[in-house]
């Protein structure tokens, strides 16, 4: 008989001792959580570059390829030409972008791919370029306010330092 009542105390010891690290877990972690993550941080998490990131000021260095599958039509992509022969060509889901507009778009791909992207004074500078000698088309027309909407499933083309002949035989088709 004394074993039962032997056994009986450590399972009712083992269980209270149980309980209560299982609440003090629970509580602990959801405190852990509350103080530690937030909707903010997460937001930073996602959108902010690292420090250790290779930052560059030449837009066609990097490139995002391939057509963004789960887009089905909510994409944009995004051609920038160099002066110098190179070129990058970007795809990008609409989902990714913030603000809907043609600045948004390039400001989405200067974060991803790492160069910085200003429009000031009616001045667009996509790391070391910038317009004049920048010229935007979105379907081919030309961009004079880079607050348009994004056109769905469109094209956004950037030529630095092309003269407009040089640019209209990218048309000629």
């Amino acid at each position: 008989m004394s074993t039962w009542k032997e056994t009986k105390v450590f399972l009712t010891r083992y269980l209270e001792i149980y309980i209560l690290v299982a609440v003090f877990m629970f509580f602990g972690l959801k405190w852990h959580k509350n103080k530690n993550y937030s909707t903010e941080k997460l937001e930073e998490m996602m959108v902010s570059v690292s420090d250790l990131r290779d930052k560059t000021d030449d837009p066609c260095k990097y490139s995002i390829l391939g057509d963004p599958v789960a887009a089905k039509f909510d994409y944009i992509k995004v051609f920038i030409f160099c002066g110098d022969g190179t070129k990058s060509t970007n795809s990008m889901d609409l989902r990714a972008v913030k603000e809907k507009t043609v600045i948004g778009a390039l400001r989405e791909l200067g974060r991803v791919n790492g160069f910085e992207v200003k429009y000031e004074d009616n001045r667009l500078f996509l790391g070391k370029y910038s317009s004049p000698d920048l010229k935007c088309f979105q379907n081919q027309k030309f961009v004079n306010d880079f607050g348009t909407d994004i056109k769905v499933s469109g094209t956004i083309e950037c030529y630095y330092n092309f003269l407009p002949k040089e640019i209209a035989v990218f048309y000629e088709k």
